[in-house]
């Protein structure tokens, strides 16, 4: 059975209000959360002090997105804002008790910052960008590198395919490779096939479903003693279900889960041989004037 049959379709119906809509006067508030294992440990560096590795993170945001000044009719520019960030995180055996203060610092680091998302009307998302971090110095900066790759895997979840045409014609629609798909790294490319489908009503709001599998590689490079080894290489998975309203044109709710490992030839070459990438995102409409109350940010106590 390929993808293409792997979802249930609302019996031939036609949803023909498939497509994001942003205007000057959207304002949309999520809590995203992000549960995250790496096949890599991530480096971490204090803005003025030591460092750590981290090989898994729980990152919890709230955030308030709407249109910016620079999108067209091709792209939407939206501005999202961090209005809440709690990161825990677990890090290498070997330094197990010495992250706490480093991912606080981080945690606090990432506070009024803003992230900017190019979306396409379908609602792919093309870029994600984090503006408003420190980067006085060489430390602070990397830092910030290492936190626009957390955000990243937050901001994943926006990313939510919808037919070009805005309808499904009664049926499924291809999806490209999926921000929740890649890694954790600048840049990823691959090569995914995704399916997304209607599968049920919850009074005047859809149900979809989305299923996608492939080969994903990162970009970045890997050393080993100082010479370039090769680049990892995962067979990925993702599958996953949201809520979404088309009288709104946006996202209500999503919950996903991407899982990868290496294939042969890359644990082979690299050595990522048994450490699974694995994202488990949830995404939920809040009410900006709520309060709400965010984990503490800290290092999570090892596996």
């Amino acid at each position: 059975m390929t993808l293409w049959f792997a979802l249930a379709a609302t019996a031939g119906e036609v949803h023909d209000g498939l497509v994001w809509t942003w205007t000057p006067e959207t304002s949309r508030s999520w809590w995203i959360t992000a549960d995250v294992t790496m096949p890599r440990w991530l480096d971490l560096a204090g803005g003025k002090t030591g460092a750590t590795r981290l090989r898994s993170f729980i990152a919890d945001v709230t955030t308030t997105c709407r249109l910016g000044e620079e999108s067209t009719k091709k792209t939407f520019d939206v501005r999202c804002t961090i209005d809440g960030f709690a990161l825990q995180a677990r890090a290498v055996d070997a330094e197990v008790g010495r992250a706490g203060p480093l991912v606080v610092e981080a945690a606090n680091a990432m506070a009024g910052a803003t992230v900017t998302l190019l979306m396409s009307p379908s609602g792919r998302v093309k870029s994600v960008d984090v503006d408003g971090l420190s980067s006085d110095s060489e430390r602070s900066q990397h830092q910030a590198e290492s936190l626009s790759l957390i955000a990243g895997r937050v901001f994943a979840a926006l990313d939510f395919q919808l037919p070009q045409s805005g309808s499904d014609g009664g049926g499924q629609w291809a999806i490209g490779l999926p921000q929740a798909m890649r890694t954790m790294s600048p840049s990823s490319s691959g090569t995914v096939n995704g399916v997304a489908s209607v599968t049920g009503v919850d009074g005047v709001r859809w149900i979809i479903e989305t299923v996608a599998k492939g080969s994903v590689t990162d970009n970045s490079s890997v050393e080993n003693s100082g010479s370039e080894v090769g680049r990892d290489i995962y067979d990925m998975e993702m599958h996953g279900a949201a809520t979404w309203d088309p009288q709104a044109g946006g996202l209500v709710d999503r919950k996903y889960r991407s899982d990868g490992a290496p294939t042969a030839g890359s644990a082979a070459a690299t050595g990522v041989s048994g450490n699974p990438y694995t994202q488990i995102v949830t995404v939920r409409t809040i009410d900006p004037t709520a309060p709400i109350s965010l984990p503490i940010s800290g290092e999570l106590p090892p596996n």
